[in-house]
């Protein structure tokens, strides 16, 4: 019995000893365990604290290392809700921010995708590449502002960078669009212009397109020169014809002096003639054809006097032989009575072909628009529904046209 008791006392002993040994093991644990929740609820503080920089909200107040402590426990639940939900709420905005991101870099031609932002892993070089767009984006907008200025300069405008740069582009921008529309409109009138000048001259009117433009100026260049040299050319002509026509002048003056003293002796002739015929009781002889007469205004057709001399299709004039110094011929007697049918300027004459053959062909009318010594400028009466004047055709002037004659020199 002794022995046991010994035994049972030795067993309590140990017993002893282990609770001992146990209770300071637990002691240690519960100290670690105090000191990790200390830790852990100054982690949570700082935590906190991060979150709650510059984000507008006041959790770090409630959230500190003290409200964490291990004998506040039953404050804990309400507190962590807390913080989980501002930490959704940051990762919403870490969210929302990535996909705004990611979408400014598809407008500026990167496309990043959301993921790249909201990985802490390739945040840092996705926010780089996107930096790298938008100074890329903004170089080359500074260019193009740069450029349009400078456009703007050579169109007449003024539009400084510094002011599209600015808020107000727009009014900036507008003065560049009038002076645009300027432009447009003195380029559409140049090109009427252009358009009216090589009709005026008688060209092919121009297309005036983009790929035609050159070339249309060119072959209205060429055409004015050719204008240019047939107007020198029918000067020219017109010069020599002038001195051609002064030398007649001198011929036909001397001529006319001739026929002057041969009047005066045809009067003293026929004054001397009419005096025998009282003598002799014979009948006295008829008047010779008088200057301007109707008579002499039907010996043009009947001699076949107007011809045509030449037509100018271009300038549309016709030239005709009758003159101020047409004259018809009058058979008086034994001798030939050249006699002036008086045509004056403004004298409608109708042209006609084949006039001798019996078959003739009227052709149009034709007004005298200048009356030279031996020749006439005419144009056509009819433009539209005659028909085409050619060299050689015959020109007379009608009845009606000889009673206006004769009824205006009365």
């Amino acid at each position: 019995m002794k022995g046991f008791n010994v035994f049972l006392a030795v067993l309590i002993f140990l017993l002893a000893v282990t609770s001992a040994v146990f209770s300071f093991f637990l002691f240690e644990k519960r100290t670690q365990l105090i000191n990790s929740y200390g830790f852990m609820g100054q982690q949570y503080a700082e935590a906190t604290k991060l979150l709650d920089a510059n984000s507008g909200t006041q959790l770090a107040g409630k959230i500190t290392q003290e409200s964490l402590n291990h004998d506040r426990s039953a404050n804990l639940p309400e507190l962590m809700k807390e913080f989980i939900d501002m930490t959704k709420a940051v990762v919403n905005e870490r969210d929302v921010l990535a996909g705004s991101l990611s979408n400014i870099s598809r407008r500026l031609s990167a496309s990043i995708s959301q993921d790249k932002f909201a990985r802490l892993d390739s945040y840092g070089a996705s926010v780089k590449q996107l930096e790298a767009a938008v100074n890329q984006f903004r170089s080359r907008t500074d260019d193009i502002i740069r450029k349009i200025s400078s456009s703007a300069s050579r169109l007449g405008a003024s539009v400084p960078a510094s002011q599209l740069h600015g808020s107000g582009y727009a009014r900036a921008y507008q003065s560049l669009d009038t002076r645009i529309a300027f432009w447009t409109k003195r380029n559409k009138d140049y090109e009427s212009r252009v358009r009216n000048v090589a009709s005026a001259i008688g060209s092919k009117a121009p297309a005036l397109s983009e790929k035609s433009y050159e070339t249309d100026l060119n072959n209205l260049v060429t055409a004015a020169r050719q204008v240019r040299s047939d107007k020198d050319k029918y000067h020219q002509n017109w010069k020599q014809e002038e001195r051609t026509r002064k030398n007649l002048e001198v011929v036909i003056k001397n001529k006319d002096k001739s026929i002057a003293s041969l009047k005066q002796t045809i009067q003293k002739r026929e004054n001397e003639i009419a005096r025998l015929n009282k003598v002799l009781g014979l009948e006295s002889p008829r008047e010779p054809m008088r200057d301007g007469s109707l008579e002499a205004l039907n010996l043009v057709k009947t001699q076949q006097k107007g011809v045509v001399l030449d037509v100018d299709n271009k300038f549309g004039f016709v030239v005709v032989s009758l003159g101020k110094n047409t004259r018809v011929q009058e058979q008086f007697g034994n001798r030939v009575n050249n006699v002036d049918p008086q045509i004056p300027e403004g004298t409608i004459l109708t042209v006609a072909r084949d006039l001798s053959s019996g078959d003739a062909e009227y052709i149009n009318k034709l007004k005298i628009v200048r009356l030279d010594d031996n020749a006439s400028i005419a144009e056509p009466i009819d433009k539209k529904g005659g028909k085409r004047i050619r060299r050689g055709d015959n020109v007379y002037l009608a009845d009606d046209e000889i009673a206006k004659l004769i009824k205006n020199r009365k």
